[in-house]
């Protein structure tokens, strides 16, 4: 094979898998969609957290909202939820929200955080919160 006759092939073969993955971003191939649950954590660079003031706004139809770990106190107010989860025993904050669609994932911002002697954090700078969506077709089955 010739010097042209590679940098064509090379050039070809780059131009196939651009066109390949461009290809998948306009089919829109993302995540689950329709009714679901968003399963929420919350990143602390802390090792033990024991309650936390979330504020949601946006997503698509947020039902209910609750904790495995603890207890859920959340109030909706138009299109803005605000909800405290204050856990058994400190560590990890996660709690799950009841969605019309989970491909719509919604803004979620910490307000507070309490340690688990009940201090409030004195900065919140380095939290945010994580997402993970299962649509009810990926939850038939489990219990």
């Amino acid at each position: 094979m010739t010097k042209n006759a590679r940098i064509l092939a090379t050039v070809v073969s780059a131009l196939c898998l651009s066109v390949t993955a461009t290809g998948c971003d306009f089919l829109g191939l993302s995540g689950p969609s329709g009714p679901g649950e968003l399963h929420a954590n919350i990143v602390s660079p802390n090792a033990f957290d024991g309650a936390a003031v979330i504020e949601i706004t946006g997503g698509s139809g947020l039902t209910w909202i609750t904790s495995d770990d603890g207890e859920v106190f959340y109030e909706h107010d138009g299109s803005t939820t605000r909800l405290v989860v204050i856990l058994d025993d400190p560590g990890p904050i996660t709690f799950r929200v009841r969605v019309d669609d989970v491909a719509e994932l919604p803004s979620a911002t910490v307000i507070q955080v309490a340690d688990g002697d009940n201090e409030l954090r004195t900065s919140l700078s380095d939290y945010e919160i994580e997402w993970a969506q299962l649509a009810d077709s990926d939850l038939e089955g489990t219990s």
